[in-house]
């Protein structure tokens, strides 16, 4: 197994087998991109080229399998199944630009499913996919797990997954699994990066074992200490207790939610004309980063479900002046977003984020109050 960096160039105009040839990474002119915006799949892109060369991974595995579903209570589909060196059958689950926050759970459901595969059953499974004869496949395995018989073949399983990023609690997770496990290294994560040269438009691959890896601490989840919490509470109280009852939120998060290392505390409303008929409309949100020192006060919009007599383009527009600040809007969301500075967790940045929380929620929420008497008195 490989842990260092390998780079490949990707063909991308032969997506059959090898498309992918070994290159030189010491080229000045790459520039990160993602494979979505390339028009790139999992299954029709990084399936094959992996397929093609499975050394991708940083392994030296046989594929047996490739969008594999011959299970008897499931219709649920492998990516790549394989065989390792030492006999082990490899579930291998690929993302494209995101993991998400489960893959690992996919992943050993398909390996709980191949737990208990045969010699024959995996010596058919890898003539039906490199199309050959059943003894072919069977001299193949041996040849690759050097040995006379394939009395060792499946005598345990394990899981690579593979995708541009992965979520903080795949990491978290997977390392804990790691640690738990009876066998060593029983998940490895591979990190594929993708770079396009300015000059040639050429696309390149660079792929990582990050887990294992010497970064531990880093790639773990811990609870966020109880001060952040009382905090960001603190923060709440001194923006809305001064508020009138008519736009005070009436509701906010119980404790300092985290995402992507990213504390985050949320104001939002259950009563009309700020609530979504089940969910959430206009709401706030304080977010904290702790490695950089800093906060922001968000304004979040969900057009969907709400009530349609109030001009928000206006509002955003309008608030996005005031602010000069980002401003995002899209069909599905709007937000305004005002960042302020800060080092420490102190009550000076307390009381700075709450007047900026404060007079958000006032001219947001003022507006829209305005909006529904003009409204109302129209006859709409």
């Amino acid at each position: 197994m490989s842990n260092g960096p390998q780079m490949f160039q990707i063909n991308l105009e032969d997506r059959e087998a090898q498309v992918l040839t070994e290159q030189d990474s010491s080229r000045s002119k790459l520039t990160e991109v993602n494979f979505a915006d390339l028009g790139l799949t999992e299954r029709s892109d990084l399936q094959e080229w992996i397929a093609a060369k499975p050394d991708i991974l940083g392994d030296d595995l046989l594929i047996i399998g490739k969008e594999f579903r011959d299970f008897d209570r499931t219709d649920e589909r492998v990516d790549l199944v394989a065989v390792d060196r030492d006999g082990k059958l490899v579930v291998i689950e690929l993302k494209r630009d995101d993991s998400g926050t489960d893959v690992h759970g996919q992943a050993i459901k398909y390996a709980s499913y191949l737990g208990d595969a045969t010699q024959e059953e995996i010596v058919r499974m890898l003539a039906y996919h490199k199309l050959i004869s059943g003894a072919d496949a069977e001299a193949k395995l041996r040849e690759h797990i050097e040995a006379n018989d394939l009395s060792t073949l499946n005598h345990d399983q394990r899981i690579i997954l593979a995708s541009h990023r992965f979520a903080p609690q795949v990491r978290s997770a997977v390392l804990w699994l790691n640690e738990k496990a009876t066998s060593e290294n029983l998940i490895t994560c591979v990190q594929l990066m993708p770079y396009q040269d300015e000059e040639t438009g050429f696309l390149y691959l660079e792929s990582s074992t990050i887990i294992p890896g010497t970064v531990i601490d880093d790639y773990k989840i811990r609870i966020y200490s109880d001060e952040t919490t009382d905090f960001l509470r603190k923060v709440g109280r001194l923006a809305t207790d001064s508020l009138s009852d008519e736009i005070r939120p009436n509701k906010t998060s119980r404790r300092a939610e985290v995402w992507n290392d990213i504390c985050y505390y949320d104001f939002f409303y259950l009563r009309s004309p700020w609530d979504m008929k089940g969910g959430w409309g206009t709401y706030y949100r304080v977010h904290w980063y702790p490695y950089e020192q800093k906060a922001d006060v968000t304004f979040k919009h969900e057009p969907q479900g709400m009530n349609v007599n109030f001009d928000f383009d206006d509002i955003i527009k309008r608030i996005g002046a005031l602010y000069q600040q980002q401003v995002e809007d899209r069909s599905k969301r709007k937000r305004i977003r005002v960042e302020l500075e800060g080092d420490t967790l102190n009550d000076d940045f307390a009381r700075k984020i709450a007047d900026e929380l404060r007079q958000l929620i006032e001219v947001v929420a003022g507006d829209r109050v305005v909006g529904r008497a003009v409204d109302e008195s129209n006859g709409r």
